[in-house]
């Protein structure tokens, strides 16, 4: 019973430090905008390079298109996200975006997906597909 419960706790601490690891990683690469983004463009790059050098195979050409269709979906589906708003009250009257008088509130602009979540589900699929397709 006790060797149980200590291989639980074992457990417990290796997946609260993996955790930690990984937030720490995260919260290092949230200011990096611009080296993210390239990442997940070189990314893609290699899988539409895989995606072009498998064409010519007649077995793995129709599975890849298949993948990349759903990549593309996917793609678009959190981009849409991206660059819609969190809620439809969100969306400013066309003649008042910013407030006239003092008693009005001023609500910015606060997306569905946030710039961080977008680019980690991009990379995390891509990955995936790129798997998937070899």
């Amino acid at each position: 019973m006790e060797a149980t419960q200590e291989i639980q706790i074992t457990l417990d601490n290796a997946t609260y430090w993996a955790w930690q690891r990984k937030q720490s990683l995260f919260d290092r690469l949230a200011t990096c905008v611009l080296s993210r983004w390239v990442a997940a463009l070189l990314l893609f790059a290699f899988f539409v390079y895989r995606a072009a050098i498998n064409n010519g195979m007649r077995s793995v050409s129709v599975g890849l298109h298949l993948v990349s269709y759903f990549l593309g979906l996917f793609m678009l589906d959190h981009f849409l996200g991206f660059i819609s708003p969190k809620d439809e009250s969100d969306i400013p009257n066309p003649r008042t975006v910013l407030p006239m008088k003092r008693n009005e509130e001023f609500k910015p602009f606060r997306r569905a997906v946030r710039e961080f979540d977008l680019w980690y589900l991009q990379m995390q699929i891509l990955g995936k597909h790129i798997c998937q397709g070899l």
